[in-house]
């Protein structure tokens, strides 16, 4: 079984400001639920291990990084395949004068059909807004 999250939103700003912020991985605790804890390389294959807060509890997970494309696309992997494989990440489009950010994540594998029970009801809704705040982080580093 495979399962999906997705959200998009627009910033009035390129696509190269929103990838500066999210490539600055200390940073990511301002505006994002996960976070990187040990000294991450934003590199292809990098491995990171990841704070996830949620559900007030903080759970560590080790993924790898399997897409980095500046001004494009930022996404790791994580999980036991087969199990449940887990793809992460953010994809950036060019709008105009601005850029929409798809921030995805997908769930693969016989324990997907757990997922919503054990994350909660309203994990989807952490999806936008955690692109709300990427957004707030990309405007204010812009002033």
């Amino acid at each position: 079984m495979t399962l999906r999250f997705l959200a998009e939103t627009r910033v009035d700003a390129p696509c190269e400001a929103v990838w500066s912020v999210l490539a600055d991985l200390p940073g990511w605790s301002r505006w994002n639920t996960v976070s990187p804890v040990s000294p991450a390389a934003l590199e292809l294959g990098a491995r990171w291990t990841l704070a996830l807060h949620a559900r007030g509890a903080t759970r560590h997970v080790t993924v790898r990084v399997v897409t980095v494309e500046p001004a494009r696309a930022l996404a790791w992997r994580g999980g036991v395949r087969g199990l449940l494989d887990v793809v992460h990440g953010f994809t950036l489009r060019p709008d105009g004068d601005g850029c929409v950010i798809t921030h995805h994540e997908t769930f693969v594998g016989l324990l997907a059909p757990l997922v919503p029970r054990v994350l909660g009801a309203r994990h989807g809704d952490m999806y936008g807004a955690v692109n709300a705040r990427l957004v707030e982080a990309v405007v204010s580093t812009r002033r």
